[in-house]
């Protein structure tokens, strides 16, 4: 009869690599001798990776950082300029409870340094606002954000989804994200709101002063007609202001010191009131111009704006001559530098000696320099009426169907003979730059006289010496004459046309931006 021997075992902590066993395999039963041997070979395998962890340390500290870290190798102000750029990229897109500052500096600790180090990643602030439900993870975004900006001025982005649902009490939930907004009005720079005017006073609160505020945008929100003020009285930086879809009477600001000014659909009485107001104005543009309003005064004599150098006008449908003559009749412009007028959406027939051009510049004994037209309803002839008086202008533009035509060319290459031999343009004497846009409705040679009137009898192009030889340069974009063609510059004339866009004064595109006078030589060269 057989002994039974009881099985010792052993402990298993004290197994490792260096002492595997704490018993003798031959005094252990078989379950035992098995769990020997596997926690041996975990100890084992537990060494294996702690030298496999250093191993892989050491060798990752040898990886060449360039290859994984591109913002390793280069200097710390370029890498700060890339992330600039990467910022103002993402500003308007679509997350509303996603910073990019604070992403770039989430990635490593070197892009971390980085960031922090980039004043400029954390002067502009951008809400997104596409729901209601998500402002509570933007404050506290928000609240992280804030600090990092320190003392620095800061520019603010509002911008509320159009078919965002708006409850009664929205003003009492987006309270909380503009609270923080509010209180560092002092640091504002720049405003830019695409908010509901409802909003507005939740916004402003009782405030009544941003010292440092200098640009302000309005933004029209949806369909929204509410006519809630932006009240904020006192803003004596404020030198842009830019809005649409809003009342002047609406924006309750401080425009002493205003310098830019540009509306959408504004009334003459809403840009008398500017005029007025703003004295300090030096560029104003606004389109469409539409009929008064009647919230403010209309001008019994004409305003006079002493600064004003940069007018941009557009007109409505609804535009005729006698709204633009009258809103023209009522100003004075001495120091006007650049006048452009858009008519393009009128469809109403427009006459320059009826739309109150001539009484303006009249009026005004201004210097301008730059003169720009677009429409399909003036007539080029007329335009070149207007600018027989502003010889002062070097740069002229003109847009429309009715624009281009041989009788325009010819009127811009008269010329007056002085008595020192020389013979200046008798229209625009100092042009530099003459820009058209539309459709061809002259002949090639026409635009060849413009530079040399003799080039018909000349072997070459070589200008009289009685013409002055003042060289200006001439840009022509032609509207498409023929489905899916291009109007080709006759051959006759073509190798003078090349030799003037060598010189660089012609130059000469389709409607599709295509280089007419290289695209005629190809013709020409191929057939």
């Amino acid at each position: 009869m057989g002994v039974f021997q009881r099985c010792p075992g052993y402990r298993r902590e004290v197994v490792s690599h260096t002492n595997p066993l704490s018993a003798s395999p031959k005094n252990l039963c078989d379950i035992c001798a098995e769990v020997v041997e596997i926690d041996a070979e975990m100890a084992r395998t537990r060494k294996l990776l702690v030298d496999l962890v250093k191993r892989r340390a050491a060798v990752k500290s040898r990886r060449p950082n360039q290859l994984h870290d591109p913002l390793s190798c280069i200097p710390f102000e370029i890498a700060s300029q890339i992330f600039v750029c990467y910022t103002d990229g993402q500003r308007g897109a679509s997350y509303s409870d996603w910073s990019p500052s604070l992403f770039l500096a989430s990635i490593s600790r070197g892009w971390r340094q980085i960031a922090f180090g980039t004043p400029e990643l954390w002067t502009s602030i951008d809400v997104q606002i596409y729901s209601l439900s998500k402002i509570p993870r933007q404050v506290e975004i928000l609240n992280r954000y804030l600090p990092r900006t320190g003392e620095r001025l800061l520019d603010i982005f509002l911008h509320a989804k159009p078919n965002l649902g708006l409850p009664e009490d929205s003003e009492i939930q987006v309270a909380h994200l503009f609270d923080p907004i509010r209180k560092c009005a002092a640091r504002w720079q720049k405003l830019s709101l695409h908010i509901p005017p409802r909003w507005y006073p939740t916004l402003v609160g009782d405030l009544s002063h941003a010292p440092a505020l200098a640009n302000i945008q309005f933004k029209q929100f949806g369909d929204e007609e509410d006519r809630d003020e932006f009240h904020l009285p006192e803003t004596p930086s404020l030198a842009i202001l830019n809005f649409s879809g809003l009342l002047l009477r609406q924006v309750q600001v401080q425009l002493d010191w205003l310098t830019t000014f540009d509306g959408d659909a504004m009334s003459m009485d809403e840009i008398f009131e500017i005029l007025r107001r703003a004295k300090r104005l030096l560029e104003c543009s606004f389109s469409p111009l539409l009929d008064h309003f009647g919230d403010y005064p209309t001008p019994v004599t004409p305003i006079v704006h002493a600064s004003l150098r940069k007018l941009l006008v557009g007109t409505s449908e609804e535009s005729t001559d006698e709204s633009l003559e009258e809103f023209f009749d009522s100003i004075q412009l001495p120091s006007l530098d650049y006048f452009y007028v858009d008519s393009s959406d009128s469809t109403e027939i427009l006459s320059v000696p009826h739309c109150g051009f001539h009484s303006l510049f009249s009026r005004s004994q201004c210097s301008l320099t730059r003169f720009s037209v677009c429409s399909d309803m003036f007539n080029g002839l007329e335009i070149l009426s207007v600018l027989e008086n502003l010889p002062t202008v070097t740069e002229l533009y003109l847009e429309g169907r009715n624009m281009i035509r041989t009788s325009v060319l010819k009127r811009l290459g008269e010329r007056t003979s002085l008595e020192d031999g020389t013979s200046p343009y008798r229209i625009l004497p100092n042009r530099k730059r003459l820009s058209f846009k539309g459709k061809r409705k002259f002949q090639w040679g026409c635009l060849l006289d413009l530079f040399y009137p003799d080039w018909k009898a000349a072997m070459d192009i070589v200008p009289s010496a009685s013409i002055s030889t003042k060289k200006f340069s001439f840009d022509l974009c032609l509207y498409r004459m023929k489905e899916y063609d291009h109007d080709y510059i006759d051959a006759d004339v073509l190798p003078y046309f090349a030799r003037l866009q060598n010189e660089q004064v012609l130059e000469i595109k389709s409607y599709d931006h295509k280089d007419l006078i290289r695209a005629s030589l190809e013709r020409s060269s191929s057939s």
